[in-house]
């Protein structure tokens, strides 16, 4: 095993381990010429999103209301 998998697998302790933000955003771009990069995750429940830019620091927002459809907002 590589060292990051041995790190990851002690993390999980169990196989029970569920992800906070199991979605990512598709298709988004930054505005033109601005340089960035960034992946954008959606919380479970579909009110948290959380943006991972290339550059800085990450910033969270929570809605009010789930912005996931398809799905009760709650476990998808």
């Amino acid at each position: 095993k590589i060292e990051s998998e041995s790190w990851y697998n002690r993390i999980r302790e169990d196989g029970d381990h569920k992800e906070k933000f199991p979605y990512i955003l598709n298709g988004t771009t930054a505005a033109k010429g601005s340089g960035l990069k960034a992946i954008i995750f959606i919380e479970e429940d579909g009110r948290g999103i959380l943006i991972t830019p290339n550059k800085g620091r990450q910033v969270y927002f929570r809605l009010k209301e789930s912005i996931l459809t398809g799905g009760d907002g709650e476990n998808g």
